[in-house]
């Protein structure tokens, strides 16, 4: 098994060799205060608050509450320090803002983080504003 690493400045990433839609990883990135750019290479997921962990079941679409915000509310009790997260995704040629305490969980809005449109898997890069420093986000196994 092949590992590829990446580490810096709070960005922790770790991934094998992929082959045919299969790939086996996970990352941490902590998120600093004001604006960062990240992106989860994650399809399906959703974050369990009774288990603290993550769901990889296959079916549950990973999107930005059920993966991200869900995990931050339960590991930190709050998501007042998240304010707003913006993404452009290139395959829908749409403009997506999550705005914390007003998008509905069944809003557009709350995108994919990956989108899967037959040929290609688009992992969707998105901007973050924190107010508080110190909050880590996992994905992956």
């Amino acid at each position: 098994m092949e590992i590829r690493t990446i580490s810096s400045a709070g960005y922790n990433l770790w991934t094998d060799v992929c082959e045919e839609d299969e790939c086996i990883g996970s990352g941490s990135i902590e998120l600093e205060l004001g604006w960062q750019l990240c992106a989860i290479p994650i399809q399906w997921g959703y974050w369990n608050s009774s288990t603290h962990a993550h769901v990889h079941d296959g079916s549950t679409v990973a999107k930005f509450e059920n993966y991200i915000l869900d995990q931050i509310e339960d590991l930190y009790t709050t998501i007042s320090g998240i304010e707003v997260a913006n993404t452009y995704v290139g395959d829908v040629g749409a403009f997506y803002s999550y705005v914390v305490g007003s998008t509905p969980e069944t809003s557009p809005h709350n995108w994919q983080l990956v989108y899967d449109d037959g040929t290609f898997h688009e992992i969707s890069g998105f901007w973050i504003k924190t107010l508080t420093s110190g909050i880590v986000i996992t994905w992956g196994e």
